[in-house]
């Protein structure tokens, strides 16, 4: 029993696909570290967060605007593993940063610059600081306004 528990484990710390490790990298990088890295455990339908000590978090208890950036790094994983296959599908997010903190959210258009390169993307939101995030760091012939 215990070999199965350290096999699992490692299984889950070192062979996981490479669309969480890459949505793991891409979740320390948002986080600044707090998070080291994200797992989905064999068997289950979940990902848990790993913080920098160690410490497995629950995503019912991240805070919402964590829990959101742990999917977004997931999503961009996806898109980046679909890309690398010949794959280019456009990807349309609806106020995908709303509930991101500013530096996470500049973070987060750090990543949206690289997922970019590789296919179209299309980004709804109505939130004044979203739109100004964005057009401080991408052209603002990008950005069109669409009226009510």
């Amino acid at each position: 029993s215990q070999l199965i528990v350290q096999t699992k484990r490692l299984f889950e710390h070192d062979k996981q696909p490479f669309v969480m490790q890459r949505a793991s990298q891409d979740f320390a990088f948002i986080t600044e570290g707090r998070f080291e890295r994200m797992l989905a455990p064999i068997g289950e339908q979940r990902v848990i967060a790993q913080r920098q000590d160690g410490q497995l978090v629950e995503t019912s208890r991240l805070s919402r605007g964590t829990a959101e950036q742990m999917y977004v790094c997931i999503r961009f994983a996806l898109a980046d593993e679909y890309a690398a296959n010949g794959v280019r599908m456009p990807l349309v997010m609806d106020d995908l940063f709303v509930n991101f903190d500013d530096d996470r959210l500049a973070r987060s258009l750090d990543l949206l610059q690289r997922v970019s390169e590789r296919g179209q993307l299309l980004l709804f939101t109505c939130h004044r600081h979203v739109v100004d995030a964005y057009t401080a760091r991408f052209t603002a012939d990008s950005v069109v306004r669409l009226n009510r």
